[in-house]
């Protein structure tokens, strides 16, 4: 039952770090490359760059300085993290019903997936949305 219940949860875990990746690419990376740009002018400009941003008279800027490599190599970083971030909540759940110890099924398995989601991720960010 032991090396089941841990393939599950490499697999399940893998497969979890693989779509929030994907999600991430829409959702939150374009912020990020965004926010990168303001850095950039500022990181070029005097001291009174932060006068100047908040005005709104930066130009663009950075765009030019980020490489596909770079852009890659971010991404792929980015999808190890969520899979090794997934896998290691996955066996955490695998260790709760071993603790529980009653018969596992998918059902109760997804319902406690998404308890877990709930509370480690989707709570915390309700009241917090990304914005650049």
């Amino acid at each position: 039952m032991l090396p089941r219940l841990l393939a599950a949860a490499l697999l399940s875990g893998a497969l979890a770090g693989v779509l929030v990746t994907l999600l991430q690419a829409f959702t939150t990376t374009p912020l990020v490359l965004a926010a990168e740009t303001y850095e950039d002018v500022a990181a070029a400009w005097p001291a009174d760059a932060a006068l100047h941003l908040a005005h709104g008279e930066g130009g663009q800027g950075g765009e030019a300085s980020r490489s596909v490599g770079a852009d890659i190599e971010r991404g792929l970083l980015t999808g190890l993290a969520n899979v090794a971030t997934g896998v290691a909540f996955a066996m955490l759940l695998a260790a709760a019903f071993l603790v529980r110890g009653r018969p596992v099924d998918g059902r109760a398995g997804l319902l406690w997936g998404i308890g877990g989601f709930a509370a480690f991720a989707l709570a915390p960010a309700l009241g917090l949305p990304p914005e650049l």
